[in-house]
């Protein structure tokens, strides 16, 4: 009994080669389910960048454009990480979400969106691979951004 144990325990997990690292996300084929050669059975979640989208008014919207900098802070945090704008979309833009871990909610996609790329997260190893963090993020300086960095 306690071979079949280890055999059988043995079966039920592997090593994953995947071209990027990541985690696993989803498994999308069950356990005995006869699959077909191109079908996706998981879908993993890349690691080695850090996504953070968010939705904006009309009015700020206008004024954005891919490659502006911008800075991304944590909610409960003080520290302010470098972001760069690297998609701007439309409002109703639900396709761009297919790929995306988390999926917008109906109010999002009222708004418009934006993607920032924000390397710091990816390279913070309590940020690293985290999913539905909330923040806030800041496109221009602030009239007071002067004190705030004093009082920092």
């Amino acid at each position: 009994m306690t071979q079949e144990n280890a055999r059988v325990g043995g079966l039920s997990g592997t090593s994953l080669n995947a071209p990027s690292e990541g985690v696993l996300w989803e498994v999308l084929a069950g356990d005995g389910e006869i699959v077909q050669r191109g079908q996706d059975i998981v879908k993993l979640m890349n690691c080695g960048s850090a996504l953070v989208t968010l939705s904006v008014p009309d009015n700020v919207y206008n004024r954005l454009r891919v490659g502006q900098t911008a800075k991304f802070r944590l909610d409960g945090t003080e520290a302010l990480y470098d972001g760069t704008i690297t998609r701007i979309a439309g409002a109703g833009a639900q396709t761009i979400y297919r790929n995306l871990a988390v999926s917008p909610s109906e109010k999002h996609l009222e708004r418009y969106d934006i993607a920032l790329l924000v390397p710091a997260l990816r390279e913070d190893t309590h940020l690293r691979c985290t999913v539905g963090q909330t923040g806030r993020v800041f496109f221009d300086t602030r009239p007071l951004d002067w004190l705030r960095d004093i009082l920092n």
